[in-house]
């Protein structure tokens, strides 16, 4: 015979009674508070400043936590870009068996003549120049393997140049990093001849034997007189490193120069060296 169960109401909870031998009453729902006698209890005001103290440092923890993946995510998505500028270029050279050359035509010889012309009309040099990557690009799109490279590019880092900007001689686009800032190229100084030095006042020399440029003393030496692709960072900051500075002045200008440059970023690392 199925035995069947009672509950019973009681004023300090819910009983259910199993009518099955040697079982005993079994305490089915009981709340604290429900209790005789005893009373809800509030958090005091301090139980609660912890408890408001402890969630606020969560919180914050998760925020930068977050903000960190979300940089570091930024930051792996502008090296990829600059990975694959670098392998257009590389692709290109070897297509070219040279390097893409710049200079002023004419200089220092009567029949000079460079890939990139810093005497061209609307052209502004210098690495903080967005038209050297448009012009870099252009000479890199005209072969093919180098150009399928640069379709490889994520659209999202490629900003169209309104038509009444475009120039001759340059792409109609800009590549940007992350942070919409626009990728700049910094090249290696001319080889350092005779001839060269003679009509420029000796100027400094790197390891490679190419000359110092003002760009190259701002943002880093080229090396092995290859060109570098580069980014301004999270802060989206040039900078300066003052590499030319020997010894470096203590000043807060030139200190906030260095730190705006510390967080570029480069397709290859840059010699930093004040020698």
């Amino acid at each position: 015979m199925m035995m069947q169960r009672k509950t019973h109401d009681v004023s300090c909870g819910v009983f259910r009674w199993d009518d099955r031998p040697g079982r005993h009453p079994r305490l089915n729902s009981l709340r604290w508070d429900d209790r005789p006698g005893r009373h809800p209890r509030a958090f005091t005001l301090i139980e609660l400043v912890i408890v408001i103290g402890i969630i606020a440092i969560l919180a914050s923890l998760t925020v930068a936590i977050t903000s960190s993946l979300m940089t570091r995510s930024d930051i792996d998505r502008t090296q990829n870009t600059l990975t694959l500028l670098d392998q257009a270029l590389v692709n290109w050279e070897q297509s070219a068996k040279r390097t893409i050359t710049i200079g002023m035509q004419g200089d220092p010889y009567p029949n000079s003549i460079y890939d990139i012309d810093e005497n061209a009309p609307n052209y502004i040099a210098g690495a903080d120049s967005t038209h050297l990557l448009r012009r870099v690009l252009y000479m890199i799109s005209r072969t093919n393997t180098a150009s399928d490279i640069l379709t490889k590019v994520d659209s999202k880092f490629i900003r169209k140049i309104p038509t009444a900007q475009v120039v001759d001689g340059e792409v109609d686009y800009d590549i940007i990093d992350a942070w919409d800032n626009p990728i700049r190229v910094l090249f290696p100084g001319a080889p350092d001849t005779n001839a060269i030095t003679a009509n420029s006042g000796n100027p400094p020399q790197n390891p490679d034997g190419t000359i110092k440029t003002q760009s190259e003393i701002k943002y880093g030496y080229c090396v092995g007189a290859k060109i570098c692709f580069f980014s301004a960072g999270p802060d989206g900051k040039l900078g300066d490193l003052h590499l030319g500075d020997n010894p470096l002045p203590n000043t807060p200008q030139v200190q906030a120069d260095i730190n705006a440059a510390a967080d570029n970023i480069y397709s290859y690392p840059l010699s930093r060296d004040r020698s």
